[in-house]
């Protein structure tokens, strides 16, 4: 039987400005908090009543990014009139703890934590395309800045090295690259335009792309190609265990190790763009709302409908963010 995810949840709290939702919740001890547009917002856990709000901008809108180092979100904002990110980091009682300007533009969803540091790209005018590194998040503002030779719009950690998605690379032949923590050369390892990035375990999964078609590719510990197969959309998840895309309009799950399909799930009328994976479940983002599928057998348990973010999943219950709510379910 599939459930409608959030149709009665078992508590919601009311945002009462409008923003759109890019990233999920957080949950730490008894508290979800969670970047709603203009601020953070701190809800209790248990039965979704505001705690705090920290209004991080009058006229901040969804940042790029929303990440979780320690106790800590730190999330970014475009500041006035520079039209510039600045990056604020927030606790989990509420309290801002510092704030940073930069001198570029943060691009979205392309954060990474390696050795409790925060790594993201900026776009800047005077300098191109720079990777950013706060050193320590939980406690300063204290960043570096490093040159990066090409574009990148996705990050992965991955044996001691970033690994970053250039798009255009189908063009320029530098689509999948290796950078070291502090940068320096770039290694080549695929010339195609890298579109998403996610850790199968040791293994890495790309999804790249060709003239007009998709292909994912699974990668090993050094990097040799295991196997391609060609998907149909830009969604990308993974885990030492399975691998989830989308082949012919079709949600499948596929194994790192041979890329056969573990499972194929009916059409979805409407493109996806992203999949997440929480509480055993792979929810495929569409035009039309999501689809939450369960990972061991590909059953179609929820939907969600449109205007939700992607999920949390703690402890029994899923926490999300949309159409101006804070929200909370179970299965």
């Amino acid at each position: 039987m599939t459930k409608k995810l959030f149709n009665r949840p078992a508590w919601a709290e009311t945002i009462d400005w409008f923003f759109t939702v890019d990233e999920p919740p957080q949950v730490l001890g008894n508290t979800v908090f969670a970047r709603c547009g203009k601020a953070v917002i701190g809800v209790e856990r248990a039965s979704g009543s505001r705690i705090w709000t920290n209004v991080i901008d009058e006229e901040a809108a969804s940042g790029g990014f929303a990440a979780l180092v320690g106790d800590v979100l730190v999330s970014d904002y475009m500041r006035q009139p520079e039209n510039l990110s600045n990056v604020v980091a927030v606790s989990s009682n509420g309290m801002e703890i510092w704030r940073a300007e930069l001198a570029g533009i943060a691009m979205p969803h392309a954060t990474c934590i390696a050795n409790e540091c925060l790594y993201f790209p900026c776009m800047t005018l005077g300098s191109g395309n720079i990777l950013v590194c706060f050193d320590q998040p939980a406690k300063n503002s204290t960043y570096q800045t490093f040159p990066l030779v090409w574009g990148a719009t996705r990050l992965l950690y991955h044996a001691g090295h970033l690994l970053i998605a250039n798009p255009t690379g189908a063009k320029y032949g530098r689509g999948l690259y290796r950078v070291a923590l502090d940068g320096g050369n770039p290694t080549i390892l695929d010339p195609g335009g890298t579109i998403e990035l996610a850790s199968a375990g040791q293994a890495v999964a790309a999804i790249s792309r060709d003239s007009d078609s998709y292909r994912l590719s699974l990668y090993d510990d050094s990097f040799d190609q295991v196997w391609q197969r060609p998907v149909s959309a830009l969604g990308l998840a993974a885990t030492s265990e399975f691998v989830f895309a989308v082949t012919d309009g079709h949600p499948v799950c596929i194994s790192p190790q041979t890329g056969t399909e573990h499972w194929r799930a009916a059409l979805i009328d409407g493109e996806v763009f992203s999949i997440t994976l929480a509480g055993g479940i792979a929810f495929f983002s569409h035009d039309w709302g999501q689809h939450g599928y369960r990972v061991s057998d590909g059953e179609l348990v929820l939907t969600m409908p449109y205007g939700f973010g992607p999920p949390t999943y703690a402890d029994g219950a899923f926490y999300c963010v949309g159409n101006q709510q804070i929200v909370c379910d179970a299965l």
